[in-house]
């Protein structure tokens, strides 16, 4: 805590780490709010293929909103690659799910939230492809997809192209994966 980030950006707390990310809790001065940060792990600066897909997730946010997509505000490509982000409160569909069941209002709600989103970045040409609890936020009835760093125009994939208990069959198997790919993800979260 308290680490700058550069840019102004400076380290309220550390949320999470993948395999190539950090993603922090940050004030930003020029904006004067907390924003969240997802930043390459500084193990994995020389990774060309971690940058590019950070910062292709990025762009791709900054040029797409939707009120249940997360927002991205600004993309740093220095030595240290991030993208900042609008906080969002609330806990994953996942954290909710384990703690309680949801009623059948609130699962249809969330639903018809998260398909508008899923519609919204199809209708732009994109497949998000991995569309599962941990990839919704959920506050007060309100839903945000987050997560589109695979995120891709239709086409072929890679068999398993996702997360294993979230993919659809063409998904699983390898092959085409369209907007029904998404439709399937939709469907195991609900």
């Amino acid at each position: 805590p308290g680490a700058p980030l550069g840019d102004g950006l400076e380290v309220i707390a550390h949320l999470a780490r993948s395999n190539v990310l950090d993603v922090y809790d940050a004030w930003s001065e020029p904006r004067g709010s907390r924003v969240a940060v997802k930043a390459l792990r500084p193990d994995r600066l020389r990774d060309r293929a971690a940058r590019a897909a950070l910062l292709g997730e990025g762009r791709l946010l900054e040029r797409l909103t939707h009120p249940h997509l997360v927002r991205a505000y600004e993309v740093h490509e220095g030595a240290r690659p991030l993208v900042v982000l609008e906080t969002l409160r609330g806990a994953t569909l996942a954290a909710l799910i384990a703690r309680r069941r949801l009623s059948t209002a609130e699962t249809a709600n969330l639903g018809l939230q998260v398909g508008a989103a899923l519609r919204y970045l199809n209708g732009h040409g994109l497949v998000h492809r991995d569309v599962k609890p941990s990839n919704v936020i959920a506050d007060a009835g309100l839903a945000k997809l987050i997560d589109l760093s695979i995120a891709r125009r239709p086409g072929l994939v890679t068999r398993g192209l996702g997360t294993w208990s979230n993919l659809s069959p063409e998904q699983a198997r390898g092959g085409f994966a369209g907007p029904a790919a998404d439709v399937w993800g939709l469907g195991t979260v609900l």
